[in-house]
């Protein structure tokens, strides 16, 4: 096969072999990992549409971009959200008791290191929150909290009496709840922008994905040409409904291949 000569680059050039330019050979999706990866689930036959246009903004880039602007993460959000709501729990208020008790003050009980002890728990959700992306303005009033408490808890036993009455941990669990619920509704409103801005992916009338899971979802499902399912795999999977969901949406793929 002869070689060419590149005027750009001053540099040979081998010729594209021209079995490459069959557009008849489909093109399959350069993901290697798909929601459907899983043992007990028959994964649908998904191809990406070979005359789909190239370089085009896909879901998963209007997903990574709208957490960095909102600075918030569903996923991390999540995750970080379960032990920090489960240790505000265990200190300031042990579900199940008569009254609202938690280990704090039974902590503050012990006569050296006891208020130590609990302000060190207290700090440790504070750096969970920083982890699960509060910023910086939030966190001073968490700081704050906590401060308070510990200051409040010096005075033995009515220390105690304070910490079941101020429950700074329910407090910050509060703070973060109040944080996520503006970034995410700052994301939902960046999204409609770039959906609005990005018309053929066709989002405009769906929210939000929750994850990055769902986002890959989405572009397998635009590529395939087939249509989306009301809820994403990680909804479907946190509602206890994946099989269901997994064989639905095969369903619908296979339904869409005989269409075509």
């Amino acid at each position: 096969m002869a070689r060419g000569y590149s005027k750009t680059t001053g540099r040979s050039v081998s010729p594209i072999p021209a079995h490459s330019l069959d557009s008849s050979a489909p093109f399959k999706h350069p993901v290697s990992h798909t929601p459907f990866e899983r043992a007990d689930v028959v994964a649908p036959s998904i191809e990406i549409n070979p005359l789909a246009p190239s370089g085009q903004v896909t879901v998963v880039d209007l997903y990574n971009q709208i957490n960095e602007h909102a600075g918030f993460n569903p996923e991390v959000f999540r995750a970080k959200r379960v032990k920090i709501e489960k240790m505000a729990r265990l200190m300031d208020a042990i579900p199940g008791l008569p009254i609202k008790i938690g280990l704090d003050s039974l902590i503050g009980l012990l006569p050296v290191g006891g208020d130590a002890v609990s302000t060190v728990i207290a700090m440790y959700i504070v750096n969970l929150a920083r982890q699960a992306g509060v910023p910086k303005v939030y966190r001073k009033k968490m700081i704050r909290n906590v401060v308070v408490n510990g200051l409040g808890g010096i005075t033995p036993l009515v220390g105690d009496i304070f910490a079941i009455i101020y429950r700074s941990n329910i407090k910050n669990l509060k703070l973060l709840d109040k944080w996520a619920k503006k970034a995410q509704a700052d994301r939902a409103s960046q999204w409609q922008l770039l959906a609005a801005q990005n018309p053929h992916l066709h989002l405009e009338s769906r929210p939000a994905p929750e994850s990055l899971e769902d986002a890959q979802y989405l572009d397998q499902c635009i590529a395939a040409g087939i249509p989306f399912e009301s809820t994403g795999p990680s909804v479907a999977k946190a509602r206890g409904r994946w099989k269901f969901w997994a064989k639905k949406s095969q369903t619908r793929s296979t339904e869409s291949v005989r269409v075509q």
